[in-house]
């Protein structure tokens, strides 16, 4: 069962136009400063970690063979890997489509030259509710704690919450598939989500402005390891939450990446790219919910000023 929010309206993360050095999800650990390396686990290793890196102050995924994934309304350009600027081939770029031959908020291209590593596996198949993930991206840092009312004057009262430091750093974190989007799609794009819980796993974590495109990886046993199943798309707040914040009640939506992986194989398996230059520009998006008991749609959106 989906448990409904009050008052909830969803945003595009956006950083804008300008480029920013990379920064990471905010985690529910210790001071919010960890997890800046993959983590040492003796039954495991971590997946991924290198493969995510920053697009334009925002995030993207490397998937081996010089391809690149990240959300459309991040845009194609040059994309910073383990502290190496790789430029981006222009002409390169293909947006995902739907079944019906709708677009999706998915977007590849190629950079050039390579960096070297093999191609990450894809998921094969859609998770299931409950399943453990792990997200890494390049939001914003946690900053202090408050405490804020969702509800108003309504029980339960308080929830507790971060604001968001002006710096940044790659980082990962942890949770589960708990929620899914209304029609199953956010910005037309088949997803599942994750909510930010003050009880959830270690290193609970919620994406902030600056993670979209970042990576989501689940345990595959019959690969015995991690694969990449998901790509952070967008962020669910309250109404009037106060800016540059994260509260314990929001959630996170992930392209379902195993929904469009045979598109995804297939775009990577194109030729070299001819023609006009893809002249894109990232678009800000919105989504609403409308308020209960009323017809009245309430939109925010930041373009990462603050």
């Amino acid at each position: 069962m989906i448990r409904s929010l009050p008052l909830l309206s969803w945003f595009v993360l956006w950083l804008g136009f300008v480029a920013m050095p990379a920064s990471a999800v905010l985690i529910d650990t210790g001071d919010g400063s960890g997890n800046t390396e993959p983590a040492d686990w003796p039954f495991y290793s971590q997946p991924g970690f290198e493969y995510v890196g920053s697009r334009g102050g925002l995030s993207a995924i490397y998937l081996g063979d010089g391809w690149v994934i990240t959300a459309n309304h991040v845009g194609a350009g040059d994309v910073v890997i383990d502290e190496v600027a790789y430029p981006w081939v222009p002409g390169s770029a293909q947006r995902l489509k739907n079944p019906d031959g709708t677009n999706t908020d998915l977007l590849m291209f190629e950079i050039d030259p390579h960096p070297g590593l093999p191609r990450i596996p894809i998921a094969e198949d859609s998770p299931a509710f409950q399943t453990f993930l792990l997200i890494k991206g390049n939001g914003r840092d946690r900053g202090d704690e408050i405490a804020w009312d969702p509800h108003g004057q309504s029980p339960p009262g308080l929830s507790l919450g971060y604001e968001w430091a002006a710096s940044r750093s790659l980082r990962w974190g942890s949770n589960y598939l708990e929620v899914y989007p209304i029609g199953g799609k956010v910005f037309n794009t088949v997803a599942f989500g994750s909510r930010f819980d003050p009880d959830g796993p270690f290193d609970e974590c919620q994406a902030v402005t600056g993670d979209s495109g970042g990576g989501v990886f689940v345990w595959d046993p019959s690969q015995s390891g991690f694969v990449l199943a998901g790509l952070v798309l967008a962020i669910v707040e309250f109404s009037n939450q106060p800016a540059a914040t994260s509260i314990h009640g929001q959630s996170t939506y992930y392209a379902d990446l195993a929904y469009y992986q045979e598109e995804i194989l297939a775009v990577m398996n194109l030729p070299e790219p001819s023609g006009a230059l893809w002249a894109g520009v990232a678009l800000l998006a919105v989504l609403c919910v409308r308020r209960r008991g009323s017809g009245v749609c309430r939109k925010r959106v930041r373009d990462g000023s603050r």
